[in-house]
């Protein structure tokens, strides 16, 4: 870069840098064929050209270092969908009470709770797959013990416990 003394001007490649424009060094490229915002002549007009050079770029484009480190310091990160949260479906300490169910269920009802109250315990599920002709993509679902319990005692269930009462 060179310095024009009698202006004051900064020079790239022989042009004048401009005020919201700064002098950028290339050490490698993350996507070689972009093209770089200012082009030098036909030498420099992709990234992958401008590798080991110096070249004009929007102040506005560039993130220094300290930037970058003061925006990582201030990040919060967001846990990723599902991280550190209860799972729907997963039993909770009121659901662990299937012996004792109202006493107006349907017989069949009665017997899917004393069925999941010997079976679906530690987290054990019922699974299925329907095929892609219902939905128009396989889709997965399972039901939990806390599901059986929302049923028989009419409280909001999941989207498995309606996708099995739905097939």
């Amino acid at each position: 870069m060179n310095l024009q003394v009698e202006t004051g001007i900064q020079l790239i490649h022989g042009v004048p840098l401009g005020e919201n424009h700064m002098r950028v060094t290339v050490i490698r490229a993350i996507e070689g064929d972009a093209f770089v915002p200012i082009p030098v002549r036909d030498e420099i007009l992709t990234v992958d050209d401008a590798v080991g050079s110096c070249v004009a770029w929007p102040k506005d484009l560039v993130v220094t270092l300290a930037a970058k480190a003061a925006i990582a310091a201030t990040h919060v990160k967001k846990p990723r969908r599902g991280y550190g949260r209860k799972k729907p479906g997963l039993p909770d300490e009121n659901d662990k009470d299937l012996e004792h169910l109202p006493p107006n269920l349907p017989h069949d009802l009665k017997d899917l709770c004393t069925w999941a109250n010997k079976y679906l315990t530690g987290g054990k599920t019922i699974n299925t797959i329907f095929v892609c002709e219902l939905f128009g993509r396989p889709k997965k679902a399972a039901i939990f013990r806390s599901d059986v319990y929302k049923i028989a005692h009419l409280k909001e269930v999941s989207n498995g416990a309606i996708l099995f009462y739905m097939r």
